[in-house]
């Protein structure tokens, strides 16, 4: 929807390793290609700074309008800036405490962005409204298509967030897995 292109799919076959290229034992590389996913879900997982950037930029939005005495406005402004300060913290508690990181794996910060992207996005919808889609020249308004068009790709990348949910249930909560 934005243009951009940040999904991609790789098929590699007949692919021949040397065994001194080799990461981790003969028969084994499921559990590298799962390690690697995991620190994708990591990467992606941790829009710390990204995500405070859109609350200011939404904050400033909102005062521009002149949108910041209307109670509602301010109770859905406040709502995202604490789920900000949720989202800050529980990244530090993982960064801080990695035995944490064994019994609910870090694929659980993995889903924490996308969430606050779409909650970044409902809020600057509803001060923009149609403002959103056109580009008028005004300030703040246009610029803001980009995050919100790309903030369903959140719920994708480094596995759905089903997928994910389904890891924790099964990994971290000891559920029992989906029937094959």
């Amino acid at each position: 929807m934005t243009g951009g292109a940040d999904f991609n799919q790789v098929f590699l076959d007949g692919v021949r390793v040397p065994d001194d290229h080799r990461l981790g034992d003969v028969d084994d590389g499921w559990r590298v290609a799962i390690s690697t996913l995991s620190n994708e879900r990591v990467m992606i997982g941790d829009g710390t700074a990204t995500a405070t950037s859109l609350v200011d930029r939404s904050l400033s939005l909102m005062r521009a309008m002149g949108r910041q005495h209307d109670p509602f406005t301010r109770q859905r402004a406040a709502y995202l800036v604490a789920h900000q300060m949720i989202m800050a913290l529980t990244n530090r508690r993982f960064a801080r405490r990695p035995a944490i990181v064994r019994r609910a794996p870090r694929r659980a910060q993995r889903s924490l962005p996308g969430r606050h992207m779409r909650r970044i996005s409902a809020f600057v919808s509803s001060l923009l409204g149609c403002r959103l889609t056109a580009d008028t020249g005004e300030w703040g308004t246009f610029a803001w298509s980009q995050v919100t068009l790309g903030e369903p790709a959140l719920h994708l990348a480094g596995g759905t967030d089903e997928v994910i949910r389904n890891v924790l249930a099964e990994r971290a909560l000891g559920l029992p897995r989906d029937p094959r």
